[in-house]
């Protein structure tokens, strides 16, 4: 019995490096596959089976060829299925609908007009629930994706704590999954964005980046030698309370001083108001012609 979970995984982990070479590296043909990766040619084409007739792969018109055979290009099936995405922020919501590539086919923003706790969850569960409605193709949706700021836990789907949200140990990925029926995965915002720069961005020739996010709050993702840091309870990006000035301005965390209540956006838009309020100098105001 044993034997036989340990060939299944050793399956499922052969499709699936079979599958993420032809999705960057397609169109390319099973030889070229089994070459890269020293695999066998029998390994190749019972993965590259198993994908096509999951509808992740389809195979298209003979390649060039150098001599005898032209051989058969493995396409990656971009369309076949998507996921949908909620971008949570302090202040809004985003969600949208995604293919496989994957490139955005259409989204919608929504202010969360100050939502705290409980009733942010509950209008983040009417935001995606709305979402799914309006779609005639639902069937095809293979995951949700969720991203948060704050502290969230990846492997077991909680965001840990989130001070502007009132948010402590929810345990979002579970009343996704038991709400919609389908698989889904939550991270920290700042872990996705570097993720994402890493995988499909400018980015994926380097093995180090520090990813900042400067916006409702402070926050980096953190690549180390090609693989993603999360620290403790994925916590590791999370300097944005940090504290810079010993007694200065209170934060919604409970401590004075924080660095994010002085350089992300609702502080400097707060300074922008009090200083126009002052009639004090600004530069904006001469780019603005007054």
């Amino acid at each position: 019995m044993r034997r036989t979970g340990h060939l299944k995984l050793i399956q499922e982990l052969n499709q699936f490096m079979v599958l993420n070479t032809i999705r960057k590296e397609g169109p390319i043909s099973k030889s070229e596959i089994a070459k890269r990766h020293h695999l066998s040619l029998t390994t190749v084409t019972s993965a590259v089976n198993h994908l096509i007739q999951d509808g992740l792969v389809y195979e298209e018109q003979p390649g060039a060829s150098s001599g005898g055979r032209k051989p058969i290009l493995l396409h990656f099936s971009s369309n076949r299925y998507f996921i949908v995405c909620l971008s949570i922020s302090n202040t809004a919501i985003t969600v949208g609908k995604l293919d496989l590539n994957p490139r955005i086919i259409n989204k919608v923003s929504f202010d969360a007009e100050e939502r705290k706790g409980i009733e942010y969850i509950d209008f983040l569960l009417s935001v995606a629930d709305a979402f799914f409605n309006k779609m005639v193709d639902k069937e095809k949706c293979i995951g949700i994706s969720l991203v948060a700021p704050g502290i969230v836990d990846y492997g077991s789907g909680i965001i840990r704590y989130n001070s502007k949200l009132m948010l402590k140990d929810v345990r979002l990925k579970q009343i996704f999954e038991e709400k919609f029926n389908i698989k889904t995965w939550l991270d920290n915002d700042s872990n996705a964005a570097v993720l994402a720069e890493k995988e499909i961005g400018d980015y994926q020739d380097y093995k180090n980046i520090l990813y900042v996010i400067l916006s409702d709050g402070v926050g980096a993702g953190i690549v180390l030698n090609n693989s993603l840091f999360r620290g403790h309870k994925g916590g590791a990006g999370e300097f944005g309370h940090t504290i810079v000035e010993s007694n200065g301005i209170r934060c919604e965390c409970g401590n004075k001083g924080c660095l994010e209540s002085y350089v992300s956006w609702p502080a400097i838009h707060s300074r922008i108001y009090a200083s126009i309020g002052k009639r004090e100098y600004s530069k904006m105001i001469e780019l603005v012609s007054g």
